[in-house]
C-alpha cells in the first residue's frame, strides 16, 4: 500500500465502524559515498567513489562509508560480514551515518577477513531495515616486494 485508508466491512444489514490504516514507510538506508584511503607508500591519492557499495581496495586500504537514510536514524551498524556477528557502530547524524573501517586478509591471508558487508539501521520510530542490500568486500593482497640483482651479473 502507498496511503492510508479507511475501510468497514458490511454484510447485509451488519456494519462494522470505520477502522484505519495507516502506512509506514519502510526503512531504507543506501550508500552515498565511499572515501578510500590507501596505504602511505602507495603513493595514490584518496579517492571517493559514489553511489556504489562494493568495495575493492588493497589491504591496509581505510575505508570510510557515508551512507543516507529515508528518516531519522536513533542507531546504525555497519555488519562485517552479514551475518549479525561483527557489528561496527556508526556515526549517526540525522538521516546520515558513516563508519570508517580497515580492509584486511584472514590469518591465513588466503581470502577477505570480509567478504561482504551490509547496513543496519534501526529508526526514531523503532523499526529497523528487515532486508539489508549486501555489498562485497574484495581485498586485493599486499604481496612482499621481490628483489632482483642486476650487477654484478653471473659469470
Amino acid at each position: 500500500m502507498q496511503q492510508d485508508v479507511e475501510y468497514r466491512l458490511e454484510a447485509g444489514d451488519a456494519r462494522t465502524g470505520t477502522y484505519r490504516l495507516t502506512v509506514i514507510q519502510a526503512p531504507n538506508i543506501t550508500i552515498d559515498r565511499v572515501e578510500y584511503r590507501y596505504p602511505t607508500y602507495t603513493k595514490l591519492e584518496k579517492r571517493t567513489v559514489q553511489k556504489q557499495g562494493d568495495l575493492k581496495g588493497i589491504e591496509g586500504t581505510q575505508v570510510t562509508v557515508y551512507a543516507q537514510a529515508n528518516q531519522s536514524i536513533k542507531s546504525a551498524h555497519i555488519d562485517l560480514g552479514g551475518d549479525g556477528r561483527n557489528l561496527r557502530t556508526m556515526k549517526v547524524d540525522g538521516q546520515r551515518a558513516t563508519a570508517t573501517f580497515t580492509l584486511a586478509l584472514n590469518q591465513e591471508r588466503t581470502r577477505p577477513q570480509f567478504d561482504s558487508y551490509r547496513l543496519r539501521f534501526t529508526g526514531e520510530s523503532g523499526h529497523t531495515n528487515p532486508e539489508p542490500v549486501r555489498y562485497r568486500i574484495e581485498v586485493i593482497p599486499d604481496e612482499a616486494p621481490t628483489i632482483q640483482f642486476l650487477r654484478p651479473e653471473k659469470v
